[in-house]
């Protein structure tokens, strides 16, 4: 028989193993970024060269936890040549992002006797992803890989800021081929 001056501090040890064993479900977040770009477009049977770079790159995408250092997101990007309007490339994006210092997001609790929420103020990332890109004006097709490096920064408990830099490396129609740079910087709201 437990003697009543026990009872609490075996209560809590009991808390707190139920605690490890049931956190809560992370849920997603929703990106929405902008930022600038670079655009480098070869053609390999005529040699023709072409670039374009400035601000106008706009990218939304939802962000899913999937291990604890591991969220896939999937996304659109639109690039707009004279930053709202000109000549536009959009598509789709797809990846896979590691958290090499933290976890991907925070880890929320709440217990009868606890509440609490763990996480990493400042959340570095590298990201791989395949894309996508139609361009309006050729009306041409690319699609790539990219590779992404940036960091997450919680402002708020429901929002974090994002800022990365990413570069695509993209093939295309009449074995052109072609390198997309952008420098984006946005905005995570959690949906937990």
């Amino acid at each position: 028989m437990l003697r009543s001056d026990y009872s609490r501090p075996i209560a809590n040890l009991i808390a707190l193993g139920l605690l490890s064993l049931s956190l809560s479900v992370k849920a997603g977040t929703l990106e929405a970024s902008l930022g600038a770009y670079q655009f480098n477009a070869t053609n390999s049977n005529n040699g023709a060269k072409n670039s374009l770079a400035g601000f106008g790159a706009y990218h939304v995408a939802y962000h899913n936890p999937i291990w604890s250092h591991f969220e896939a997101d999937a996304g659109y990007s639109i690039i707009a040549t004279n930053g709202f309007g000109g000549d536009l490339a959009f598509g789709f994006d797809i990846g896979i992002n590691y958290f090499p210092f933290t976890e991907n997001t925070d880890i929320k609790f709440k217990t009868p006797i606890a509440s609490g929420v763990f996480g990493s103020v400042w959340r570095p990332f590298i990201g791989l992803g395949f894309h996508q890109r139609n361009f309006q004006s050729t009306s041409s097709q690319y699609a790539g890989a990219g590779l992404k490096i940036g960091a997450e920064y919680e402002w708020k408990q429901s929002m974090s800021l994002i800022g990365y830099a990413r570069y695509i490396s993209l093939g295309g129609p009449n074995q052109s081929q072609a390198n997309q740079t952008e420098l984006l910087f946005g905005a995570l709201y959690h949906l937990w």
